[in-house]
């Protein structure tokens, strides 16, 4: 469905940019990528008082972003993302544990491998438009996917658990620039369940009469993630990161 949805953006968008119709004042295409360390922690079992971990410090982490904005009345603007995490960790276990139909016993050595995708989708409004502070607020859909590929170490016994769900969350974005300097401040918040994106920085505009326009910007990042598989298994992760990004709009 999202692959689809990232398909139907980018031709409409390549649409209006090929159109003699097109205006630059009007319509605004972006692609974007946001870069940052993952050393979020991640944990994951049956009991919420006895979780395993994953910890895989000093891997990058990617968001890949593509939008579209305008200025005609009660269409939303759109805004497309999705990025990955990938984790492994060994640990031992300390009580008896049920993950994906498997029964692994106390004293356990298990290697455990996890890839997180999010695939956000984001329909917005504009509250507010002037030249010192702009505001947006919409509801962004965001589909979580979960697997984890658990191995007994120096046995054949393994287990797999996947989960997806959609969480809606409530989306608020606040940006205030400073006129013909370039620089702008920006804070963005979504909100929904036990899941939340928190995001805010400083960035700075090469602005010019030619396109595209650049936008350049680092800020601090945090994401949770949670999930309750089918089968009673938790996960949860949470990142506190700094990032470095780039748009580039047409």
């Amino acid at each position: 469905m999202f692959v689809s949805v990232l398909k139907i953006i980018a031709l409409v968008s390549l649409l209006i940019i090929a159109s003699p119709l097109y205006a630059k004042d009007i319509f605004s295409f972006s692609l974007g990528i946001d870069q940052w360390k993952n050393d979020a922690p991640s944990t994951y079992g049956v009991a919420s008082d006895n979780l395993l971990e994953f910890k895989d410090e000093g891997a990058t982490a990617r968001q890949l972003e593509l939008s579209l904005s305008h200025k005609l009345p009660l269409i939303p603007n759109i805004r497309y993302a999705t990025s990955s995490t990938d984790q492994a960790a060994n640990n031992t276990l300390a009580q008896t544990y049920v993950l994906g139909g498997e029964v692994f016993s106390v004293a356990s050595q298990l290697s455990s491998e996890n890839k997180t995708q999010i695939h956000d989708v984001l329909l917005s409004y504009p509250m507010l438009d002037f030249r010192l502070l702009k505001m947006d607020m919409g509801l962004l859909a965001r589909y979580q996917k979960l697997e984890i590929n658990t191995s007994k170490i120096g046995d054949t016994q393994q287990s797999m658990v996947d989960s997806d769900k959609i969480v809606p969350m409530l989306h608020v974005n606040l940006e205030s620039g400073v006129p013909l300097l370039g620089f702008f401040v920006f804070a963005e918040f979504n909100k929904g369940d036990n899941n939340h994106l928190y995001q805010s920085g400083i960035g700075y505009t090469f602005d010019n009469n030619l396109i595209p326009d650049v936008d350049l910007r680092v800020g601090f990042r945090n994401e949770n993630i949670d999930f309750t598989a089918g089968d009673g298994v938790i996960f949860h992760q949470e990142l506190d990161a700094t990032f470095a990004g780039m748009r580039v709009r047409f």
